[in-house]
């Protein structure tokens, strides 16, 4: 299933990669990359060395290995369990799906009459690696697991699975027949990735089975080899079980790095990349290591913006969030952080197309403009009324908890041109710098903050990819509020119909209106704020080949490798 990833220290999007390559550095007036090429420097597998490592740095250990889990959609461990798990559809740099030849003997079967009805025939070598074949159980098993129907298990987001009706056996255990009780038009993304029945038929494995451990077994070109807390490492090895291509690599190690020491850890020979994103000091420290590094530039789907908790009492007024909005100059902090980069400053104004992608309409409207006296004038309407510096009501002062990942440049940069920018409302604002590895598990996901920043990292489906960002969250069975990836805590039934029946429209114009649709909505209710598209670069090590900025591209982990 593919679905929005958290982008905390570091960031990247998904793998079969077509595209121009360069190592050039950002001129003045650049946009963001056009989404159909990517720059991986894509070579033939018989020019690459066989064996070697790659040291991954990672912003920490994953809290919770299955990705299918609440716990598990840190980008961080997408870069593991993509190199573990099948997927039965890639992409390329445009976001073009491709059935996975690996998985897959053929072209899955598509109908659409009566109903939406996929057949999927599995490759005859497709086994877990503990020799157990993998066949329609574990799909029909992953299906009810994730469906949304029985709460037991913390699932990130039921998107696709909710519409199914049906996963039955086939005319062989090989194959797969979904039978869907709603269309869906992005059915090509579930079952990315697909875990064992082994994991999802139990709810207590499914939620606490992979956390800082993985049992297994997986069907991948790598295996898990190691896991060192105290090193913060996790060491994936060459499957000698895998039918395919076999990894050029021997292993990839996923080192824990703080973001601030990225680039010492590549000029010291720690790390093989990292990642710029919008930070001028790491972009500067890129161009002191000329000759030993080259840079990768691309468009892919990752914004930074403020997530605002409408579930605190002082932001569930919909007045104050917007006033909140308003009080905002994005323009400036876009320049801050994009200028020292060389990009065009553009800020952001729709939540689910980018600015590169043909469909992007800005949505903004009044709410999205930097306008301080409107703002004033919706506090005081909201009854938040001035005193000397700070905005009180019924006695207690407005204040905002913000919280960063510490060690983000950019959050910091964000949170302290916010913190002014707000006090100029009458707002203080706290801004709390908290772990990388605790950011969410301790504060993002329970709902401890106001206001938090960090970067959502999309992949090629933008309308099914956001349905569990902005649902509106619900009491389950147990009555507990299933907020799956809504972290704001807000949305409405009127975006909840809009978005079933975009990602039930299979007509792309229409279904591409709707999310426009939906995006205009959002700005009134406001869950969070998009400040600018983050660039996409990267700093990678000479030598490196088959990886870079991959835009929209799946990564193909058994190509990536070292020259010859």
């Amino acid at each position: 299933m593919r679905r929005r990833t958290v982008l905390a220290a570091f960031a990247a999007a998904p793998v079969a990669a077509v595209g121009a390559c360069s190592s050039g550095t950002a001129g003045t007036g650049d946009t963001p990359g056009k989404s159909v090429t990517n720059d991986v420097t894509p070579t033939a597998r018989d020019r690459l060395k066989d064996g070697g490592q790659l040291v991954w740095p990672v912003a920490d250990i994953p809290a919770n290995f299955n990705f299918l889990h609440l716990d598990g959609t840190l980008r961080d461990n997408s870069d593991i369990i993509f190199a573990l798990m099948p997927s039965m559809y890639l992409n390329d740099a445009a976001g073009n799906s491709i059935w996975n030849r690996n998985y897959l003997a053929r072209e899955p079967r598509f109908d659409t009459a009566p109903r939406q009805v996929v057949t999927y025939r599995l490759h005859e070598k497709a086994t877990w690696n503990d020799g157990t074949p993998i066949t329609f159980a574990d799909f029909e098993s992953q299906w009810k697991a994730l469906n949304g129907r029985n709460p037991a298990f913390k699932v990130a987001n039921s998107n696709g699975y909710q519409n199914i009706a049906s996963v039955t056996r086939g005319d062989t255990d090989s194959d797969v027949v979904v039978t869907f009780a709603q269309p869906y038009t992005d059915w090509q993304s579930i079952f990315a990735p697909l875990y064992p029945k082994s994991t999802t038929s139990d709810p207590e494995t499914f939620n606490n089975g992979w956390t800082k451990r993985m049992p297994g077994p997986t069907a991948g070109p790598f295996r898990f080899a190691a896991l060192d807390q105290t090193a913060r490492t996790v060491t994936i090895e060459r499957d000698p079980a895998w039918w395919g291509n076999p990894a050029k690599l021997d292993r990839i190690i996923y080192r824990g790095v703080d973001a601030s020491a990225a680039a010492d850890a590549v000029a010291n020979g720690e790390a093989d990349f990292y990642e710029i994103a919008a930070n001028a000091s790491l972009y500067s420290r890129a161009m002191q290591m000329n000759g030993r590094v080259n840079l990768k530039r691309a468009g892919a789907p990752f914004y930074r913006h403020i997530t605002i908790n409408g579930a605190r009492p002082h932001l569930a007024d919909v007045r104050v969030r917007q006033a909140l909005a308003m009080a905002i100059d994005r323009a400036a902090i876009a320049r801050a952080l994009l200028g020292p980069l060389g990009f065009q400053p553009q800020v952001l104004n729709n939540r689910i197309y980018m600015l590169n992608h043909a469909k992007y309409r800005d949505n903004a409207g009044n709410i999205g403009a930097y306008r301080p006296d409107a703002a004033n004038a919706l506090l005081d309407e909201a009854g938040w009324r001035l005193s000397g510096t700070t905005r009180s009501k019924n006695g207690a002062a407005l204040t905002i908890d913000l919280v960063i990942s510490a060690g983000v440049a950019e959050s910091k940069v964000e949170s302290e041109l916010v913190r002014s920018m707000l006090a100029r409302v009458g707002v203080a604002v706290t801004v709390r710098a908290v772990p990388a590895g605790d950011m969410f598990s301790r504060y993002v996901i329970p709902g401890n903050f106001d206001m938090a920043a960090f970067t959502w990292g999309g992949r090629p489906y933008p309308i099914s990819i956001n349905q569990s960002i902005f649902a509106e969250p619900k009491k389950d069975a147990n009555g507990q509020l299933a907020v799956q990836q809504n972290y704001a805590r807000s949305g409405s039934a009127e975006i909840d119909d809009l978005f079933r029946a975009a990602t039930a429209e299979l007509n792309p114009e229409r279904a591409a209106e709707m999310a426009n649709r939906i995006d205009g909505k959002l700005w009134q209710v406001l869950p969070n704020l998009p400040l600018y598209q983050r660039p996409d670069v990267w700093v990678v090590r000479t030598g490196l080949v088959n990886f870079g900025a991959f835009a929209y591209a799946s990564k193909v982990y058994e190509d990536i490798g070292w020259l010859a």
